[in-house]
């Protein structure tokens, strides 16, 4: 099952959704109507369907600018974590009504079909490529998060969005908050492509070849920004189906733009239950 380097799998049954109560993140279920079975395989035309990654590129940290520290952070999921040890942030766009915990799997295949909860779920849940190390944020380098892109306009449907250039234009700037620290993206680039695409790159030889795949990406734009892009840059990609074609993907890409550090203990803890897995 294999076109590329991608691999794709669909999905089935109930929409997880979290909650803010007391400042604490916690993951509670949200019944969707229409549930099915599991379906297909690759670049079958689904609101399913997602491509597996490789690994981060690895590089010395650079200097960002630092927000306020939130010493509050590991009380804002403590709870959720304790629910699901996968999780390991949340990622909110306000504008575009996206507002989900993001988990992290040991492949990139659990969470296209299963939810926060660990149902089988048509929805699945939002998720980090599985190669993605949290805990090196900020180095240079490419993370990927996925969502699927539900007709019922949940999970990543909203990105869609962003293919309007007044919505794009104004609405730039989101936040992807982790365990360790609260983080500020601008989305520089924004377009549909197909799978032939290797969007997902994250393995470079070197500097040059890592500079060509930022400089291609942001060509790729559907609109041009002032946005100064360098190999120092973190990049964090947003990837959902589209249906301009069969096997169609909508991408954002977004560079790191400032973060504070907050470091919750949660580090070992974590490692101990990926290791145990």
């Amino acid at each position: 099952m294999a076109a590329s380097g991608l691999e794709v799998i669909l999905a089935a049954a109930v929409l997880p959704a979290c909650v803010c109560r007391a400042g604490k993140e916690t993951l509670v279920e949200k019944p969707e109507a229409g549930e099915s079975g599991p379906a297909a395989k690759i670049f079958q035309k689904s609101e399913d369907m997602l491509p597996e990654t490789s690994a981060l590129f690895n590089a010395e940290p650079a200097d960002k600018p630092l927000m306020d520290e939130c010493p509050l952070l590991r009380e804002r999921y403590a709870l959720a974590h304790e629910q699901n040890p996968d999780v390991i942030g949340r990622i909110s766009m306000d504008a575009a009504g996206i507002d989900y915990i993001v988990a992290q799997g040991t492949d990139n295949l659990h969470y296209l079909t299963t939810n926060l909860q660990g149902k089988k779920s048509k929805s699945g849940a939002i998720f980090l490529d599985y190669r993605c190390d949290i805990e090196s944020l900020p180095k240079r380098g490419h993370y990927i998060m996925y969502g699927h892109n539900m007709k019922n306009g949940s999970m990543f449907h909203n990105l869609i969005k962003y293919k309007k250039e007044e919505f794009f234009r104004n609405n730039r700037i989101f936040r992807f908050d982790t365990l360790y620290a609260d983080y500020r993206w601008e989305i520089f680039s924004a377009y549909v492509t197909d799978t032939h695409f290797y969007f997902i790159e994250t393995e470079f030889k070197n500097e040059p070849e890592w500079l060509s795949f930022l400089k291609k990406i942001k060509e790729k734009s559907l609109y041009k920004t002032d946005a100064l892009i360098s190999g120092d840059d973190v990049v964090l990609t947003l990837c959902t189906c589209s249906y301009e074609f069969d096997g169609a993907r909508f991408v954002l890409h977004a560079r790191l733009i400032n973060e504070s550090i907050v470091d919750t203990g949660l580090r070992r803890e974590r490692a101990g239950h990926i290791a145990e897995k």
